[in-house]
C-alpha cells in the first residue's frame, strides 16, 4: 500500500541524523518536513533542579530522550535551542520559558502538543505518542479485525468504511485515489480499513462480495447494519456520496429485502 522505495529512504535518513537532533528555532520548519511524524520538544533552564529529586522539567526531559532511544527508527525527535546558543555545548539551556511537546503528522498534516495540565502526568508523552502515530487508514490482521469495535469506540466512531482487496496494486490504487482524501477529512467521524480478502475470505463473502471478492462497504457498529457500495467504478466523489447517504438514511442496509 506504501511505497516501498519511499520508506527505505525515509529509514535510511532518519538512522543517520542523531537519536534526538539539537535544532535552534531557524532549524525547526525544515525539521518538521523531514520526516512522517516528527516530535518536537523544548525545556525551560531548570530552575528547581535538586540534588536528591530530580525535579517535574527534568523528569520530562528524561522520559522523552527514552521515547527516543527507543523509537527512533520509526520517527524524528529534536530538541530546539536558541539561535545563541551552541548545540554541541551540553550545558547549552533551552530557549523557551515553558515545557513544550509537540509532534507533527505530515500524513495527515495534522500537529498534536501536550496540554499544560498534561505536563505533571508522565505517562501522557506516551499518549501523545499514540495520538500522533495513530494510522489513518488501517490494515488489520486477522486478530486486529476482531479489536475494530474496541478501537472504533477509543475514537468514538460509529461507521468504519471497509475495502476487500485481493491485490496489492488494487490497495494501492483505492488508498491513493480515493481512501486517502476521504480519511482525512473524516478522520474525526468514520474509520477507514483496507482488508485482505485472501487471508479472510470469508469476510467479503458474508455481505455479497464473494468468497475473497473485492469491493467496499460500509459498516455500522451502532445498529451493526453493512451497507454495501454498489457501483462498480470506485471513485472519491462517489464514495463521499454514498457515506452522505448512509448517514441521511437513504441507503438500505445489505440483505433488508431477503430479511
Amino acid at each position: 500500500m506504501i511505497n516501498i522505495n519511499s520508506r527505505i529512504t525515509a529509514f535510511l535518513k532518519r538512522i543517520s541524523r542523531p537519536i534526538i537532533s539539537e535544532l535552534t528555532p531557524s532549524d525547526v520548519s525544515e525539521f518538521l518536513s523531514s520526516d512522517e511524524i516528527v516530535f518536537i520538544a523544548s525545556f525551560p533552564p531548570d530552575t528547581d533542579a535538586n540534588e536528591n529529586e530530580p525535579s517535574s522539567r527534568a523528569l520530562y526531559e528524561y522520559q522523552f530522550r527514552d521515547l527516543a532511544a527507543e523509537y527512533h527508527d520509526r520517527y524524528s525527535f529534536g530538541i530546539v535551542f536558541s539561535s545563541s546558543e551552541s548545540k554541541s555545548n551540553p550545558k547549552s539551556k533551552p530557549s523557551e520559558e515553558q515545557v513544550q511537546i509537540k509532534c507533527h503528522n505530515n500524513l495527515l498534516d495534522s500537529s498534536f502538543s501536550l496540554p499544560e495540565l498534561s505536563l505533571q502526568n508522565l505517562a501522557s508523552l506516551n499518549q501523545l505518542l499514540d495520538q500522533c502515530t495513530a494510522p489513518l487508514i488501517l490494515e488489520p490482521s486477522r486478530a486486529e479485525i476482531a479489536r475494530l469495535g474496541d478501537l472504533a469506540a477509543e475514537r468514538a466512531v460509529v461507521l468504519v468504511v471497509h475495502f476487500f482487496a485481493s491485490l496489492e496494486s488494487q490497495k494501492d490504487e483505492y488508498v491513493e485515489k480515493v481512501a486517502i482524501s476521504l480519511a482525512k477529512r473524516y478522520k474525526d467521524d468514520v474509520l477507514f480499513t483496507v482488508i485482505d480478502s485472501v487471508e479472510n475470505p470469508t469476510m467479503p463473502a458474508l455481505v455479497g462480495l464473494g468468497e475473497g471478492g473485492t469491493g467496499v462497504v460500509v459498516e455500522n457498529l451502532k445498529t451493526g447494519e453493512v451497507f454495501r457500495f454498489e457501483e462498480k467504478k470506485i471513485e472519491e466523489g462517489r464514495l463521499e456520496r454514498f457515506l452522505g447517504d448512509v448517514v441521511r438514511g437513504g441507503v438500505k442496509a445489505w440483505g433488508h429485502d431477503e430479511l
